[in-house]
């Protein structure tokens, strides 16, 4: 599950949907809108600067807990360290076909 990147779980949900209930954001139907707010240019991110801090030491605690095999050696520069965040869909098992077509059931999953 790990491999995969790091994805939008309950714990985040739930810490997002107060954060929109306190400061007034929309949350979608079913929280739908929440993942959003952990991606590049989120307006939740602006008003909460903390909260981008917090989730990139997330992934930098992650990576730093990861079994070594699983990362590429190689000489690594500064620009290979700034993560990007954007959301993708799950996309596990099957074949090529289910791979590649919209996978609705899916969590969304943060891009880094």
């Amino acid at each position: 599950k790990d491999r995969l990147g790091p994805t939008f779980g309950p714990g985040d949900a739930r810490l997002l949907d107060r954060l929109c209930v306190s400061l007034g954001y929309p949350r979608g139907k079913s929280g739908s809108l929440l993942p959003a707010y952990l991606c590049q240019n989120s307006p939740l991110l602006k008003d909460v600067p903390e909260l981008e801090y917090l989730r990139d030491v997330v992934l930098v605690l992650k990576v730093a807990l990861a079994p070594t095999r699983l990362i590429e050696r190689k000489p690594w520069s500064v620009d290979d360290a700034a993560p990007i965040w954007g959301l993708k869909p799950i996309v596990q098992g099957g074949d090529e076909r289910a791979r590649k077509a919209p996978n609705k059931g899916a969590p969304p999953r943060l891009a880094a």
